[in-house]
């Protein structure tokens, strides 16, 4: 099946009076990942533009929308036409939408540079304060925590052999998170955190949490060339749906 590259401009300030309109706006928090799933699935249909990833400008004003889809432009412009509610067209310039084949196959042992944002998140049996990770006081969860402050609890698990607490980098742990989900599909050849910060995202009409946001840059090594498309496809992580999760291809370095 065919894989394209999609790319679509937004208004992003037409995009939080959308969610604002729609009351996805929970405590103050607009998650602009959250607002674009819901946008995406009624516009184009569940799961047709995803992964994908949300760039904005440096003031705020407009952003651009990657995403992978089985469908290219114009099947996607039909779609659009028929489902999305007329204003949609205030948010999103359908009328700029553009998309690019990507290549049918691999080669094996090919190296490729890649341009990642991941919420790198571990489960715990522990209870932990969703909104800070620590293991007392606020709302408990049994659910997610940074993969990095599961690290510090469970030393060892990063296969590191008998390194300190004060030795485990964020970027190590981050590093061997990715590489256990590239699996047997394509090895790390090289990883640094290019970007990192903690924000709070919407999950469900009420539930607020905060974890780990970060940016991955690097190159890798393709082992599997029948299952590597299918890892471009699908993306990586549990928060795909949401903006996460899709390998953006980059010369490699």
């Amino acid at each position: 099946m065919s894989l394209f590259l999609v790319n679509v401009p937004c208004d992003v300030r037409n995009l939080k009076l959308w969610g604002a309109k729609r009351r996805l706006i929970i405590k103050g928090i607009f998650d602009e990942g959250y607002a674009l799933h819901k946008l995406l699935s009624e516009t184009f249909g569940v799961r047709i533009l995803q992964p994908f990833r949300f760039f904005s400008s440096s003031r705020g004003k407009q952003g651009s929308i990657y995403a992978y889809s089985n469908s290219g432009a114009d099947e996607l412009l039909n779609l659009a036409q028929t489902y999305a509610l007329p204003e949609v067209f205030e948010i999103l310039e359908l009328e700029k939408l553009r998309s690019k084949q990507m290549p049918f196959q691999y080669e094996e042992n090919q190296r490729l540079g890649f341009d990642i944002r991941l919420r790198p998140t571990r489960r715990s049996r522990l209870k932990f304060d969703t909104m800070s990770g620590n293991r007392s006081g606020g709302q408990l969860s049994r659910s997610e925590i940074d993969a990095y402050a599961w690290e510090h609890i469970h030393p060892g698990s990063n296969r590191q052999g008998s390194v300190s607490k004060q030795e485990i980098t964020r970027e190590s742990v981050y590093h061997k998170w990715l590489s256990d989900r590239l699996g047997p599909v394509a090895s790390l050849q090289a990883c640094s955190l290019h970007a990192f910060r903690r924000s709070k995202v919407i999950r469900g009409q009420s539930s607020l949490s905060e974890g780990p946001d970060a940016i991955l840059h690097g190159t890798l090594n393709i082992l599997d060339v029948r299952r590597f498309q299918g890892l471009l496809e699908n993306g990586i992580g549990r928060h795909r749906a949401y903006g996460y999760g899709m390998i953006l291809l980059r010369p490699p370095q």
